[in-house]
């Protein structure tokens, strides 16, 4: 019984975490390519839609992890994942200081 439902639970975090990301991933390519303005915001619209589908798969997972800890994950993760957007600007602009 434990087997099946753990296999019910990794088939739904699956199928809605990798249509989420997939249609993230197009939108985003077609709003780059595009000379429309409207096509640019409605596949952005439905990038963040996208997102929202993929994070219900992701955010799962923490429960499925450690339930009582789910809260301390999510929180760590979290800090872990801002990580780089706090670096990338100070490691661009040490990188390109000198190239303007």
């Amino acid at each position: 019984m434990a087997s099946s439902l753990s296999n019910v639970i990794y088939c739904i975090s699956l199928y809605s975490s990798f249509p989420g990301f997939v249609c993230q991933g197009i939108c985003i390519v077609i709003a780059g390519y595009t000379n429309d303005w409207i096509v640019a915001v409605v596949c952005l619209t439905l990038a963040v839609g996208g997102g929202g589908l993929a994070f219900s798969g992701f955010f799962v997972n923490h429960l499925d992890i450690a339930a009582p800890f789910s809260g301390i994950l999510m929180g760590f993760s979290n800090m872990v994942a801002t990580l780089p957007g706090i670096a990338s600007p100070l490691l661009t602009g040490a990188i390109v200081q000198n190239q303007v």
